[in-house]
């Protein structure tokens, strides 16, 4: 378990704010950790219990959502264009209406697509991507003193990447109070993902269960309402 002690004294790149001395403060008086709300709220964390401490999961999708065919994203954006935007560019221009259903493509295995999807956009590797990309990565040199550690996540044999660990409690406690204090508008909770399976071919994915309409939420996230699922609770 992270102590206060053992924070305040750790080569972290978090600096010891007042909002920071507050959980640990609360935390030293009442060995319970304070979670302080953001004033801003667009993405989740989760924590799936591990072994040694919780994972943390990001509220992406589970399962990968389509991307335009190389031929087709070349032909509408010009020569080159595909390799310069990402999956999450694709996401946004199909839901920008600029391609029709015939000029999409699932990732799928044995697709270099599906890797970069795995290391990327996957709920476990994106908690990693979404710290790198705001300073609290490993290459920020963090994870002493700070209950976070950095390391491949293997243990489902159809998803893997890159992940983040949080000790306990306590330590997610304080890597919220940093969200807030750079600005970060992720909520992390303290609570599992509920899932619902989803049928797409011959195989299920699993996908959070939030928002009052499940296609609703398909479609704000790349999907077409007529690309028709079967879902049963996970």
């Amino acid at each position: 378990m992270i102590t206060r002690r053992h924070f305040l004294t750790g080569t972290a790149a978090l600096a010891i704010t007042p909002l920071l001395h507050l959980v640990t403060s609360h935390y030293s008086q009442n060995a319970e950790p304070l979670f302080l709300k953001p004033p801003k709220v667009e993405r989740r964390f989760y924590l799936h219990p591990e072994k040694k401490g919780f994972r943390l999961v990001t509220d992406a999708v589970e399962f990968p959502l389509p991307i335009v065919k190389f031929d087709a994203f070349e032909r509408r954006l010009g020569k080159g264009s595909y390799r310069r935007h990402s999956q999450r560019d694709h996401w946004r221009l199909i839901e920008a209406g600029l391609f029709e259903a015939e000029d999409l493509i699932t990732p799928w295995v044995g697709m270099g697509q599906l890797d970069v999807w795995q290391a990327n956009y996957a709920p476990t590797s994106e908690a990693f991507v979404l710290l790198e990309d705001h300073g609290l990565g490993p290459d920020g040199n963090v994870s002493s003193g700070t209950g976070l550690s950095f390391y491949e996540w293997d243990d489902d044999p159809e998803v893997h990447g890159p992940a983040v660990l949080v000790d306990d409690l306590f330590a997610a406690s304080l890597l919220q109070a940093s969200f807030i204090e750079k600005g970060i508008p992720v909520e992390i909770l303290r609570q599992q993902r509920g899932w619902i399976r989803f049928l797409q071919g011959d195989r299920f994915w699993r996908q959070p269960v939030s928002g009052k309409n499940y296609f609703e939420r398909l479609e704000g996230n790349g999907m077409r309402r007529d690309m028709r699922a079967a879902m049963t609770m996970a």
